[in-house]
């Protein structure tokens, strides 16, 4: 493997690590979405009931 290959490499695993590190974020802003959205439900149902 010559030092093209390596630098190649590496500069990919890179791209791999930032690209895992924003779909986290995206995870992390999905699930206080989806929290947001639970709590809208149930005041909604509460008020319902009522």
């Amino acid at each position: 493997m010559s030092d093209d290959d390596l630098i190649l490499l590496l500069q990919a695993v890179d791209t791999i690590s930032e690209s895992q590190q924003q779909i986290a974020e995206a995870l992390r802003v999905i699930d206080e979405r989806v929290e947001t959205l639970e709590k809208i439900v149930k005041a909604l149902v509460a008020q319902r009931l009522n």
